[in-house]
């Protein structure tokens, strides 16, 4: 399986889309799907973004293990050393937060 480069998933070139997909999640069209925020206002960062809701809580609260849902969260810090990434995140919606704050600068 190849996730592609740190380079890549940071660039630029790709917020157009991005702000587009973002719309489209608060369409909520789906109901065990997530909702995404892209904040271009976070100055520290490569790349930011806010999940305000989140389809593997949801999944998980549906079959009934909720609590698998912050384990399962710990992937996407592997998945972003992969990329050649580091994730900074200092809450999740498994956990209790409000969001999924994902940080990420190329390392």
């Amino acid at each position: 399986m190849f996730l592609g480069t740190g380079e890549a998933y940071v660039s630029k070139k790709k917020l157009p889309g991005r702000l587009k997909w973002a719309e489209k999640t608060h369409r909520r069209e789906y109901p065990n799907d997530w909702v995404v925020d892209i904040r271009q206002d976070v100055t520290d960062a490569d790349y930011a973004m806010d999940y305000t809701e989140c389809g593997i809580c949801k999944l998980c609260r549906d079959e009934g293990v909720p609590d698998l849902a912050k384990y399962l969260c710990k992937l996407d810090y592997v998945l972003a050393d992969l990329m050649g990434l580091a994730l900074t995140r200092t809450t999740t919606i498994a956990e209790g937060g409000t969001c999924c704050d994902f940080r990420y600068n190329l390392r």
